[in-house]
This record gives C-alpha cells, sequence and structure tokens, in this order.
C-alpha cells in the first residue's frame, strides 16, 4: 500500500493516521522520515544524502512520497511526530537547493503537499514530498562524498549497476521515440483518411493530449464507460458515440454521413481531437464569411478564433477530464495543421490591406505547433501557452501575438 495514487490536496491527517495503524511499510512508492531537524539544520551531511538517495531512487525508478514527519523502526511507521512549522519553509528551501546543486540531471518535477497540522494545540505539522517519474533518466547523485545512480525497490534504495544505467538511459531515448513514432502514425492516418468517422473536409486541426505515463506502463489507465456516460462534458458535441478498436469514439453532427469533429479516447489514455473549424479552403471560407477569393491561396488560417477557441473550449475541457479521471502529470499537448498547403494565415476573417500585403502563403502540408508540457492541473495556462500563440502569428508574418493582456485575457475587438 502507498499514497502516491491519492493527490496530494487530498492526503489529511486521517491518511497519516491510517499508514501507522496499518503498519504500512515503507516500499517502493513510499519513505517516512521523522525528525529532520538535525539533519537540515545541522551538520549531517549523511542524513542529507539518505534524503536525495531517496529523492534520485523515486524519480529514477515510477515515482514515490517522501513523508516527512512519520517515525520509523525498520520501515514501519511508529508515530507522527511532525516538524516544526515555523520550520518547514527554511527546509523546503534547503531541500531544493540541495536537490538543485547536487543531482544530475535535475529532476523535472516534484511537489509539496500543504502542511499537515497533526494536532490543533501543537505547531507541528508532516509535510510530503511527491516525487514523479522522470522521463530524463538515469539521475546521479553527484554529492563530493558520494557519486552514484540509484533505484527504488520494495525493500528501499539500491544502487544501479551497468546494465541497470544503460537501459535507463536506453529508456529516455526510446519514449521521446515511442511518443513521436505515435503522433507521426496518427497524423499519416489522417491525412490519408483513415479515421473512425469520415470526415467532410481534408484541411484539418489535431489536437492529441498525451500524458507521458501512456507510453510508461503497458495497462489501460482511463475509465471509458465513465467517459460514455458523460457526453455533456465533452469537449465537442456528441451526437454519435461508439466503442472501437483503439476505445472510444465521439464525433460532432454530420452533413451527407460525412463527420466535422470527433474525440478518440485510447485506452491507454492518450485523446485525439480532429476538426474541421479552424482551417476553411477557399471556398467554403468564401460561402461561410464573404471573403473575396485569392486566386494564389487555397485556403485561410484565422488565428484569433484559433487562439480563442482552442484554449477555452479544447484544452481546459480535456484537461477537466483528465484530472477527473486522476491521470498522472505530466501530459503533452501536441497540435497539429493538416494538408494546409498554400494557406493563407490572417489575423481576421477581413484583412486589412497592410495584411495582405504582410504574409505569404504556407508552403508545408502538416505544420507542428509547439509543444505544450503540463504539470500541474490547476497551474495558469497562459504562459504555457503563449509560445503557441507567438507561433501563431509567426505564420502570418509577426513577431508575436496581439490578442492577450498582460494577464491573459482575450482582447475582444
Amino acid at each position: 500500500m502507498s499514497i502516491f495514487h491519492i493527490e496530494l490536496k487530498r492526503i489529511d491527517l486521517n491518511t497519516l493516521e491510517q499508514l501507522v495503524l496499518n503498519e504500512t511499510i515503507e516500499n517502493r512508492f513510499l519513505e517516512y522520515k521523522g525528525d529532520i531537524s538535525h539533519t537540515f539544520f545541522g551538520q549531517d551531511d549523511k542524513g542529507k544524502i539518505d534524503i536525495l538517495k531517496d529523492v534520485i531512487s523515486f524519480t529514477n525508478s515510477g515515482g514515490g512520497d517522501i513523508v516527512f514527519g512519520i517515525s520509523e523502526s525498520k520501515g514501519v511507521p511508529t508515530k507522527i511526530t511532525g516538524i516544526d512549522i515555523s520550520k518547514i519553509d527554511e527546509f523546503k528551501r534547503k531541500l531544493e537547493s540541495l536537490m538543485a546543486s547536487y543531482i544530475e540531471p535535475r529532476i523535472g518535477k516534484y511537489e509539496f503537499c500543504n502542511p499537515i497540522k497533526i494536532r490543533e494545540d501543537t505547531e507541528k505539522a508532516v509535510l510530503v514530498l511527491r516525487v514523479y517519474q522522470s522521463f530524463n533518466t538515469p539521475h546521479l547523485l553527484s554529492h563530493p562524498k558520494e557519486m552514484r545512480f540509484w533505484y527504488r525497490t520494495n525493500s528501499g534504495n539500491a544502487i544501479m549497476d551497468l546494465q541497470q544505467v544503460k537501459s535507463s538511459f536506453g529508456y529516455s531515448q526510446n519514449l521521446e521515440s515511442k511518443v513521436k513514432g505515435f503522433l507521426m502514425d496518427r497524423i499519416n492516418m489522417i491525412q490519408s483518411e483513415e479515421t473512425p468517422y469520415p470526415l467532410r473536409y481534408k484541411q484539418l486541426t489535431a489536437i492529441h493530449f498525451i500524458p507521458i505515463y501512456s507510453f510508461y506502463q503497458n495497462q489501460e489507465f482511463i475509465n471509458l464507460n465513465k467517459i460514455q456516460k458523460e457526453l455533456d462534458q465533452q469537449p465537442i458535441p456528441i451526437y454519435y458515440n461508439q466503442y472501437n478498436v483503439d476505445g472510444w469514439v465521439g464525433a460532432e453532427h454530420s452533413d451527407e454521413n460525412l463527420y466535422h469533429s470527433y474525440i478518440q479516447y485510447f485506452r491507454n489514455g492518450v485523446i485525439e481531437i480532429v476538426t474541421d473549424d479552424f482551417l476553411k479552403s477557399k471556398d467554403r471560407a468564401n460561402t461561410e464569411y464573404q471573403i473575396d477569393k485569392y486566386k494564389e491561396f487555397s485556403g485561410f488560417l484565422y488565428i484569433r478564433e484559433i487562439e480563442k477557441d482552442i484554449k477555452d473550449s479544447l484544452i481546459v475541457k480535456t484537461l477537466k477530464i483528465l484530472n477527473y479521471q486522476n491521470f498522472p502529470l505530466p501530459i503533452w499537448i501536441q497540435i497539429t495543421f493538416i494538408n494546409i498547403k498554400d494557406f493563407r494565415a490572417q489575423i481576421e476573417f477581413a484583412p486589412s490591406y497592410s495584411e495582405r500585403m504582410r504574409n505569404d502563403k504556407i508552403r508545408r502540408d502538416i505544420v507542428h505547433l509547439p509543444l505544450v508540457i503540463i504539470d500541474k492541473y490547476d497551474e495558469d495556462l497562459f504562459p504555457k501557452l503563449l509560445p503557441l500563440y507567438n507561433f501563431l502569428w509567426n505564420l502570418a508574418g509577426y513577431e508575436k501575438t496581439k490578442s492577450f493582456d498582460d494577464q491573459g485575457n482575450f482582447r475582444e475587438r
């Protein structure tokens, strides 16, 4: 048993008391640390190194929790002792400094829970440090008194042998190759019109949400039955849905049995949204928006429409679904424009004369937007999406987006 599957914000005193009551022994995902005052506010280098070993072992081996403020004997928790609340902030700073100084390469994702007070009449609390699986393994403990690669087992920390180090290096490279290979296969299938529902237009936007754990462990992460029962929560309107060979798929309304959008949930947790909403072929754009035809362009890409709808509708709603499913982070978001060679990127539906003179036709069939990496479900998305927005304006010949204020609010024109 561990608490690694529980969201940090949901871990409370009762959760910790159950660990002690059930004598939950330290394991691959769990480590206890009692009194840390001597370790971090004294000269105990061995204690500091031991904690760095725990951090490295977890990040090299799938992640785990270090619980500061629970004493243990031979790995079995004995008492919730807590640490001084007044020292927690300084402790976190010292620990983060040690991690930055003596772990190579730097670990990617970790976070602390809010201090959990052990009693109302005391100024002591328990602190949980959650270390996530790294996708840049292996990480090295690079301290003057010890330089080794560590990994985690149910019995505690262990030193990697040469074969394990080689395998870990290969895993990192293999993971990136798997993700890129998956994306390439999916884009090729969409471009070849091998989609779960036949689509009305060939000019498409594909948005892939790729939880990295989908490629780390071979298992089903997502509850397809729960997804199927909550059609009103989907990021696109669902009029038709069914289970298929890849998982579950829903589609927007059709015209003459041809569809405008679909969302595919893969069993490993990857989500694929494909839509024709943002890209308009020339004849379609002229019909819908009364835009004069330009003989040299085959269609139009409307930047402000994309900026607004991608964040507010597609990305936010999809992340809510993954959060509700308790899907582990990080999540990569890759947006791709398909079949847009000779298209024209423009800011608005009706461009000014200067804008018409400013940009040129897009000379690629496939355009990948900058990768977005989500580390926290509750984080502000604007800084993450800003490089993507700037890239869209680059397509139209501008340096950066002008659609948002400093707080990330969309400016209506």
